[in-house]
């Protein structure tokens, strides 16, 4: 671990951290901008919901998936 600067040991800030908080920030802003109503149709039922809840469940929904294929993969590459 580095120092922080007062002694203390600290975490180093990596390029993959930077790089998520950049996409968070971008989908945020990207979500609130986007703030209309849309009606969304699925398996036979319809439901009118804010289009930023929209935004933000799918990309939530994508970075779950993304981290479940990573753990799969890496559990695959152990045995």
């Amino acid at each position: 671990m580095s120092e922080n600067g007062d002694g203390r040991p600290g975490r180093r800030v990596s390029p993959r951290m930077i790089a998520g908080l950049v996409v968070l920030v971008i989908v945020v802003v990207f979500a609130v901008v986007n703030s209309q109503t849309v009606s969304i149709d699925f398996v036979g039922t319809s439901v009118d919901l804010p289009l930023v809840i929209v935004i933000l469940a799918a990309f939530l929904l994508g970075a779950l998936a993304d981290r479940l294929l990573i753990v799969i993969r890496r559990r695959r590459q152990r045995h």
